[in-house]
This record gives structure tokens, C-alpha cells and sequence, in this order.
């Protein structure tokens, strides 16, 4: 029953490299023992001749702050040269903010910030198209 003790199997976990690592967390019940490994979803790609991480895929982050008020930060990760579209919709579906009109964004990661002080609280969806790809995520304005 010590959440401390070391897993019965800590050898075989060590074998595989994943004891001891800073992303690795034991944590042990009084039932069972389970190991949590978290990994940093984007970390995937290669790296330019300086340095800079780019992505090996097509992906939208969750705005942050969410819920917010009144701006927030849209994250999103373009794995080739490609016209990108952003878009804001409430919650009907009607069109309130066309961020990023299919401008031709360069492979990275790139961040938008959208003020929303005009808008009433509700939830609004951000939509963003890329190389054919077109992913939608939830936020809520609270005010």
C-alpha cells in the first residue's frame, strides 16, 4: 500500500528504458502499479540546418487560454509550404472571423492571436484548412 514502492517488474521496465526517464511517473494502488509516460505530441519532424523543429504532420493545438477573455492564442503546424484558411465560428455556424484568408504559410509552427472583446460569451469553433486537411476545435468566451 506505499504509493513509493517500486513495481514488481521494475527490471523488465528498466530493460525497456523506461524506468528512469523524466517523462516516466510511477504510479502504484494498492491494487496495481501503472507507468505513465507522457510525450510531447509535437515533438515529432526534423530540424532545419538552424535548429528549429518542423513538423512531420498537419495539426491544429487547442487554443489558449480556453475558456478565455477576451483573446486568445491559436496554435497551429503546417508540414509543407501550403495556402492556410482560419476561420472563427459561433455556434450556429455563421461565420464571425476570418483570421488567416488563404495565405501561403511556410512549413513550422505559426500562432495567431484573436481578440473577441466584441463578441457576446458562448462557444465558438475555430476551423483551420491546409493542403487539403481541414481540422475544427471547440473554445469558450466567457466574460
Amino acid at each position: 500500500d506505499d504509493p513509493f514502492t517500486e513495481p514488481p517488474v521494475l527490471e523488465e521496465l528498466r530493460a525497456q528504458g523506461l524506468w528512469g526517464d523524466p517523462g516516466t511517473f510511477n504510479l502504484a494502488t494498492s491494487k496495481a502499479h501503472a507507468l505513465l509516460k507522457f510525450v510531447d505530441e509535437i515533438g515529432t519532424g526534423v530540424y532545419d540546418q538552424n535548429g528549429n523543429l518542423l513538423p512531420a504532420s498537419f495539426s491544429l493545438d487547442q487554443n489558449f487560454p480556453n475558456p478565455f477573455n477576451p483573446s486568445t492564442t491559436i496554435r497551429f503546424h503546417v508540414s509543407e509550404v501550403t495556402p492556410v484558411t482560419l476561420k472563427v465560428y459561433d455556434a450556429l455556424g455563421q461565420l464571425v472571423k476570418v483570421l488567416i484568408n488563404n495565405q501561403t504559410m511556410s512549413r513550422g509552427t505559426h500562432i495567431v492571436n484573436w481578440n473577441a472583446n466584441n463578441l457576446s460569451s458562448g462557444a465558438y469553433f475555430y476551423s483551420l484548412e491546409a493542403a487539403g486537411n481541414v481540422v475544427t476545435k471547440k473554445m469558450m468566451l466567457v466574460k
